[in-house]
C-alpha cells in the first residue's frame, strides 16, 4: 500500500479573511498555530493549514501537498537518487506536530513530506 496524503497548504495574503471564505464555503474548523499560520479541520479526510505569504499571489510555491512516510531522511534520499531536489531537510515543526521536509518532484514541482516521528 502506498504512503497517504496528509496535511495541506493554503498560501494566503490576509489569513482573518481566508478563514472566513473557507469556514462559510466548506464549514471548516480552525486552529491558530502562530501569526502566520492556521491549521483547519475538513471533518473529514486531510485537513492542512492557512499559511500568510508576504509575496504577491499566486507564486511558484502554491498549495503544498504533503505525504505522510515512516522515514524522512530515507524517503528524501530516494528523492535525490529519482532525480528530485531537496528544498529543506527534515526540520521538527513542534513535539506535538512531528517533522517535516519539503522536496521538488522531477517536474520542479514543491512537495511536503510529514512524519510524526
Amino acid at each position: 500500500m502506498g504512503n497517504r496524503i496528509c496535511h495541506m497548504e493554503i498560501p494566503c495574503t490576509d489569513i482573518g479573511r481566508a478563514k472566513a471564505f473557507y469556514t462559510k464555503i466548506f464549514d471548516w474548523s480552525f486552529e491558530d498555530a502562530g501569526e502566520e499560520y492556521a491549521m483547519f479541520n475538513t471533518g473529514s479526510g486531510i485537513g492542512g493549514a492557512l499559511d500568510l505569504r508576504t509575496e504577491p499571489l499566486p507564486t511558484k510555491r502554491g498549495v503544498t501537498l504533503y505525504i505522510e512516510v515512516q522515514d524522512i531522511p530515507q524517503c528524501l534520499a530516494e528523492v535525490r537518487e529519482a532525480g528530485g531536489r531537496i528544498i529543506k531537510e527534515k526540520t521538527e515543526i513542534s513535539k506535538e506536530w512531528g517533522y517535516y521536509a519539503l522536496f521538488s518532484d522531477s517536474e520542479g514541482n514543491a512537495m511536503g513530506l510529514w512524519s510524526k516521528d
